[in-house]
Parts: C-alpha cells; structure tokens; sequence
C-alpha cells in the first residue's frame, strides 16, 4: 500500500465519521451558522478529522493528541491532504471548494494528554474524538477533562472501537497482524508474539500496540458515561465481530469463561453527551 493508498483509506474512513452520523452532522449543523466557534479534538491524529470539521462549519479547530506532533503533522500538511482530495470531499460531505481550501488554517496541532488538557474551563463550543477512549488509561479523567472545557450548554461526539474485549480487541487484525480472535484475552504478550512470528509477519509492532489499549470491558464504559456530569442525549453500543467466523470459534468459547457472550460481541460505543 503507497502514502497515498493509505491517505485515501484515511480521508475515507474520517468522512464516514461525519456521513455516518446523523447525530454527528446535526451538532456540526447546529455550529456553522455561528460565530466564532470553537472545536476540540481529543486524539486528533494527523488532524484530518479536524480539518473536516473546521471546512463544515468554519470553527477554529484544536487537534490534541498524546503523540508528539515532531513537525510532521503542520497546518501545510493538512492543507496539501485537504486539496488533493478536495473534490471527493466535496462530493461526499457538499463542503465548498473554498471552505475546504481555508480549512487547514483553522486548525491547530497540540501535544497533550487527554486526562490534562491545557486549557481553560468553558472554552469550547463542542468536543470530539473517533476512536481514541480505547486507547485512554483513564477514561473517566479524560471525560470530565472534556466536561470542564466545555461551555455550558456544549455538546461532546465520542466514538470509539473495537474495545479490548472485542474479537479485535487486541487491534491485531485491523494493523494486517494476526488473525486469532480475543488473542489479547486468551495469550500473553510472548505467545501473541509468537504467534505473529509464525505467521510470517514482523511482530516488531506488537508490544506498542497492546501497551496502547487500556484493557477495559464493556460495563466501564457504560458506567463512565452514566456517572460523567453531563446529559446523555444519544448512548448506542454496537455489536458484531470484526474477524471472520469469530463467533463460531473455539477462541470464543474459550472466552466467554472470562466475559458474558452479550459482552464479546460488544465492538463500540458512540455517545452524544451535552453540558
């Protein structure tokens, strides 16, 4: 797969966020007719998911991810993504080749964790985060970090998957690693290790991606959500399996000694949450 294969896969994937979601689009509606609005991202990544945003709506975007943005990730970067796909964006989310062009410098890069977000209380119109809360060690710190910076009457979108308990949990599979559903539940580190040497694959990635996970299951996060502060106006969980034939598996029966069946075949959870 070339760079731009992978951007094109990328670009793709964060327009479904928006396309994807009804209740997505009507909280970046509801923004675009205002004025001086202010967005957050939480685990913003390369910022395209931010510069969607901010070509939508018009609002000054801040991407914050824990990972050092070295200079790699810049506003001219973004901007070179954002106009060599300008007409498929166009296409997709009826963004304005104008909006689309000035979108980039609205949107700013921040290196920051999510549990300590440098930023004043009521600063932010609306936060957002695609799959960012299964990576995050403290959840609940991260979730009222986003409900302080909010202004009141402020609304956060926050999508998230696969969970550690799902089939893919391990986010093997998705990286093109291993096919073996529930493997972080079921192996240790070393045997996953194995495992991916003898399918022929470099396993040199696998100790940063589990680290990555924090390893929660399902009833976290729905008490995460039901004790946040904030008004619950969209909770959805969906279900299903990533991996081929996961749910007629032995790995599955194996799991479900340590999970309810219900709870394995939990992929994700998308939340409208409003101050």
């Amino acid at each position: 797969m070339t760079g731009t294969d992978a951007e094109v896969i990328l670009l793709r994937d964060q327009m479904s966020v928006i396309w994807g979601n009804p209740e997505f689009q009507r909280l970046l509606n509801r923004h675009s007719t205002r004025e001086r609005v202010c967005a957050l991202e939480v685990g913003g990544g390369v910022g395209i998911l931010s510069g969607l945003v901010a070509a939508l709506t018009g609002a000054e975007v801040v991407s914050t991810d824990y990972s050092s943005y070295d200079g790699t990730v810049t506003s001219a970067n973004l901007q070179g993504i954002l106009q060599r796909h300008a007409a498929q964006i166009g296409e997709v989310l009826y963004a304005a080749p104008a909006d689309v062009d000035a979108a980039s410098s609205r949107v700013r890069f921040e290196t920051c964790s999510a549990e300590d977000l440098p930023h004043a209380d009521e600063t932010f119109d609306f936060v957002f985060s695609l799959n960012a809360f299964e990576h995050i060690g403290d959840p609940v710190v991260a979730l009222a970090e986003i409900r302080r910076v909010l202004k009141p009457g402020g609304c956060a979108f926050i999508q998230f998957s696969p969970i550690f308990t799902a089939d893919d949990g391990s986010h093997l599979y998705s990286q093109g690693l291993l096919a073996a559903p529930w493997c972080a539940l079921l192996h240790t580190k070393e045997e996953i290790v194995e495992q991916v040497r003898a399918s022929g694959k470099d396993a040199g990635r696998v100790d940063d991606i589990l680290r990555s996970l924090n390893g929660f299951p399902p009833q976290y996060y729905r008490d995460l959500f039901a004790n946040s502060g904030l008004e619950i106006q969209t909770l959805i969980e969906f279900s299903g399996y990533v991996l081929p034939g996961a749910g007629q598996s032995p790995e599955f029966e194996k799991a479900k000694a340590l999970f309810s069946a219900v709870d394995l075949a939990v992929l994700g959870f998308k939340a409208l949450l409003r101050k």
